[in-house]
């Protein structure tokens, strides 16, 4: 058994990634150039830089970091086809990782609580959960992350998710790393 209840694990993540979030303003993420800073030092990585980049994509995802910089520079390094595989490969780790802290952290919580017309939504999104994740990956209306943990907390099948995030999120990364390709020299 967990010695801490789940509402404290959870407190904990959130203090975890909002430190992660002001280490990255402070290093300068959010920055015009950071896309270009980003690339260099992936290229410097030589054959490494791919596992590298699949190192660090999938945490920048669950720490909420803008996702345009790190899709520009995997097209900048690797072209437009390479540069979108890895970019979603690494989008699909954080996001399912994200899913699933969600998931374990707070689901059977919040579960509990629903009442009225959230519980007639949560039951909607058990079977319709795709096309919901779908959309809002398409069309991104929400951050990436507030989907990730509401999906995780909601009634959302975890195939549902998955292939939503997948085939909504692939038009922008190969939108993103081709405009990172087109800028290299």
């Amino acid at each position: 058994m967990n010695r801490f209840p789940a509402s404290l694990r959870a407190i904990a993540l959130l203090l975890l990634l909002a430190a992660i979030l002001a280490a990255a303003w402070a290093g300068g993420v959010f920055e015009p150039g950071f896309r270009l800073w980003l690339a260099t030092r992936l290229d410097a990585l030589g054959p490494a830089a791919p596992l590298a980049f699949l190192a660090l994509k999938p945490l920048a995802v669950m720490a909420a970091l803008p996702a345009p910089p790190f899709t520009f520079a995997a097209g900048y390094l690797f072209g437009p086809v390479w540069g979108a595989a890895f970019d979603l490969a690494g989008l699909m780790l954080g996001a399912t990782a994200t899913f699933l802290s969600g998931r374990a952290l707070g689901r059977s919580a919040i579960e509990h609580r629903l009442a009225g017309r959230l519980a007639i939504v949560d039951a909607k999104l058990a079977t319709g959960g795709f096309w919901v994740v779908f959309f809002w990956r398409l069309v991104p209306l929400l951050p990436d992350n507030a989907l990730n943990w509401g999906a995780g907390l909601s009634a959302v099948r975890f195939r549902a998710y998955f292939l939503g995030t997948l085939l909504g999120a692939a038009p922008a990364a190969a939108a993103y790393a081709w405009l990172g390709s087109a800028a290299h020299p």
